[in-house]
């Protein structure tokens, strides 16, 4: 008797990615199915929804793990320059392929909040949270001095996915990749050399209240 055929899940999603990119979300699950070399009833054994294979196959779900180590690693020894100019530019990279399927995904009328798994983190945001952690990392080491790591990490992370947006929606590019992203490191290390921690803002000094003389002492003194 011969042994049966086992399909990956990556086969599984890698024909259901082809099918929702040609006809959307509301592609067929039969005919995504049939394209995979599974019965239906065999694809919900590993996906128990539509949503939850939709968002797999769409590739948005993905945390990365690899590049989170390997930035998070450098701390202290690779120049954050460096690891910063290589981190904008996968993250640039990814979202260029991301973008335009989290636009089918919302154009279908799912939402991230409420369809999201295995996380409730949204690929954007997870980007923000892991800049903000070597943000942290980095000045706990000595080598940042941002009074808002968080928010440096939001605008990092935003201005490379608004650059994504227009280009995926518009065609629109000012400049160079490349020198988009130097751009934006050099404003995170500008802004870290020259902010003061606050543990370190020195206190605001008081003012001197001279007292002003009464009108009987002035008088006094003129006399």
């Amino acid at each position: 008797m011969s042994r049966p055929v086992t399909i990956q899940d990556a086969a599984v999603l890698a024909a259901a990615a082809q099918v929702f990119l040609e006809h959307g979300y509301q592609a067929s699950t039969a005919v995504i199915a049939r394209r995979a070399g599974i019965s239906e009833g065999s694809l919900f054994k590993r996906f128990h929804t539509k949503t939850e294979l939709f968002l797999a196959a769409m590739d948005v779900q993905s945390r990365e793990p690899e590049w989170q180590d390997r930035l998070l690693a450098g701390v202290g020894r690779v120049a954050m320059a460096t690891a910063l100019a290589a981190y904008g530019q996968h993250l640039l990279e990814r979202l260029q392929t991301v973008m335009p399927r989290i636009l089918m995904v919302t154009s279908s009328g799912l939402r991230f909040a409420e369809n999201y798994h295995p996380t409730p983190c949204p690929p954007p945001l997870q980007h923000v949270a892991l800049l903000t952690q070597y943000l942290l990392a980095e000045q706990r080491a000595g080598g940042l001095h941002l009074t808002h790591p968080a928010i440096q990490a939001d605008i990092f992370v935003g201005a490379i996915s608004h650059c994504v947006f227009c280009e995926t929606l518009f065609g629109r590019r000012t400049i160079s990749h490349a020198d988009y992203i130097r751009t934006l490191v050099e404003n995170i290390l500008r802004a870290g050399q020259t902010a003061v921690p606050p543990s370190r803002v020195p206190p605001t000094p008081r003012r001197r209240t001279v007292p002003r003389k009464s009108a009987t002492t002035q008088g006094a003194t003129q006399s």
